[in-house]
């Protein structure tokens, strides 16, 4: 092609148009290796490679991605209000 289109709602339109979409879960797999330098090549794609090269579910689906604090911080009112303070330590302990 000679020219892009010069609106927006006709580049929205171009069927050879990239749309980058962010993968949650490979950005954390890739933190994660850079946070413990698992990779570390001279090659300045490696850790992109190994972070897609691992086993992740992409889809936008709920595969069981939640954070135990959903349960432990009502856990750890419930043991406030029955007034033990063992328990109460322990439970935010863990």
């Amino acid at each position: 092609r000679r020219e892009l289109p010069h609106s927006m709602s006709q580049l929205r339109q171009d069927k050879y148009l990239y749309f980058p979409v962010p993968l949650a879960n490979r950005t954390w797999l890739y933190h994660e290796d850079f946070r413990q330098q698992l990779t570390l090549d001279k090659d300045e794609n490696a850790m992109i490679k190994a972070a897609l090269g691992r086993k992740a579910i992409d889809a936008p689906a709920p595969s069981g991605r939640w954070s135990p604090l959903i349960t432990l911080a009502p856990l750890a009112v419930g043991v406030a209000l029955a007034d033990d303070m063992i328990m109460l330590l322990l439970s935010l302990v863990a």
